[in-house]
């Protein structure tokens, strides 16, 4: 069929009147997805502040690693001072010394 030739003639305007129904889901639609949306903004914060905490804590335990770490060297330090493990130090020597006379 040739609607070519054909031209418009009339335009009526229209009124839309939407179903009720339909505004009545939409209505409901649109209320669930914002508590959707809130559920999931919930979450997402309880997560970030569950990340946060565990890397405070992992960086607490990790200072407390390394002030742990300070003092057994401060300790070792005045061990040494002390002439406590004088004895290693003489076997060092006394390898390289044995050594040299090879």
């Amino acid at each position: 069929m040739n609607v070519s030739h054909l031209e418009l003639a009339l335009t009526i305007p229209m009124e839309y009147l939407p179903d009720p129904r339909t505004v009545l889901e939409d209505a409901a639609d649109m209320e669930r997805e914002a508590k959707d949306r809130a559920l999931r903004n919930k979450r997402a914060q309880e997560q970030a502040m569950i990340k946060q905490a565990e890397r405070v804590a992992r960086q607490a335990e990790r200072e407390k690693q390394k002030q742990a770490l300070l003092e057994a060297k401060e300790n070792r330090g005045d061990e040494m001072s002390n002439g406590e493990s004088g004895a290693s130090n003489s076997k060092k020597s006394k390898a390289r010394g044995s050594g040299q006379d090879s």
